[in-house]
């Protein structure tokens, strides 16, 4: 541990900032801080992903990228990567209604819609988390555990 005056000026202004410090390795010195921030209005966060496939020699060898549009569809001299075998995507709600994606882009919505492509809500309670702190103590455990709900959870 480095006990110079520099050192330990460090740490107290580590100290300060409410922060705690450590040596993580001889010589070198980490100020780290853990905050928890919940995120108003999450449901409207854009979420997006690319997916691919890749079939066996058996089967052809196919392969796609949702990214790519069908060879045809885009003009001769655009610079976009066409696929022979595109990957148009098609999701199902559990209420039957369903959202398609052409292949050339990738998977774009507000997590609210991912969340009810799982049948669940935010508010819902997530009983497979930890009953609420509060409730874990003895002498303070109710006839009901309280549960988080998943908008704090995930």
């Amino acid at each position: 541990s480095d006990t110079s005056s520099a050192a330990a000026a460090k740490r107290a202004a580590c100290a300060r900032g409410g922060a705690n410090a450590s040596e993580p390795r001889p010589g070198q010195c980490a100020c780290t801080t853990r905050n928890v921030f919940f995120a108003r209005g999450v449901e409207g966060l854009i979420v997006a992903f690319e997916h691919a496939y890749a079939s066996s020699e058996q089967s052809g060898s196919l392969s796609g990228v949702c990214t790519h549009p069908a060879c045809g569809e885009t003009p001769a001299d655009a610079k976009v990567k066409c696929a022979k075998h595109p990957l148009d995507t098609k999701l199902t709600y559990p209420n039957g209604t369903t959202v398609s994606f052409p292949a050339g882009q990738a998977i774009e919505m507000p997590l609210r819609e991912y969340v009810a492509l799982a049948g669940a809500r935010l508010d819902d309670l997530n009983y497979d988390a930890a009953v609420d702190l509060r409730d874990r103590r003895a002498d303070a455990a109710p006839a009901a555990p309280r549960y988080p709900h998943y908008r704090t959870t995930g």
